[in-house]
């Protein structure tokens, strides 16, 4: 799947994506609520070569606006990611989030949840990395130009 990002101004973003079918979509988003976020989707999902979250749900066919109605199943699976994502939020301000392995462990634990096998704490390591050279790609993107992304999921 392509994932495309047009700076169009210093609020805005149109996010699209193109399934290797062909098909996708394309919506204008607010930058200050979307950009960072989906772009921490995107470390994620791709360092943990999953399925089970926001692009791995376009992947399979949902659109934008279906992501609100997820089975039990999908949402149980696409909650374990949002809690990396969330918990993993710091990134996107540049903060130490070496506290995270611990604390989604600890969480997980309580919940009776598995820890994914993925869920490592090189893995987090390479969610950093990744989202620092995406997010340096992102800041050199002209106004008007796009940055494209390729999910390797």
């Amino acid at each position: 799947m392509i994932i495309k990002i047009q700076k169009t101004s210093s609020t805005h973003h149109i996010f699209s994506y193109i399934r290797k079918d062909g098909t996708g979509e394309e919506k204008e988003l607010e930058s200050k609520s979307f950009l960072l976020h989906d772009l921490l989707h995107f470390c994620v999902e791709s360092e943990a070569h999953t399925e089970d979250g926001f692009f791995g749900a376009l992947k399979k066919g949902r659109t934008l606006s279906s992501l609100r109605s997820l089975n039990e199943s999908e949402n149980k699976n696409m909650m374990v990611i949002e809690q990396i994502v969330g918990a993993l939020t710091g990134i996107t301000k540049g903060a130490d989030v070496s506290h995270s392995y611990e604390y989604l462990r600890d969480l997980w634990k309580v919940e009776g949840t598995d820890a994914p096998e993925f869920f490592t704490k090189d893995f987090i390591s390479r969610v950093e990395d990744m989202y620092r050279r995406i997010i340096g790609k992102w800041k050199s993107v002209p106004f008007g130009e796009t940055m494209v992304l390729e999910s390797n999921i």
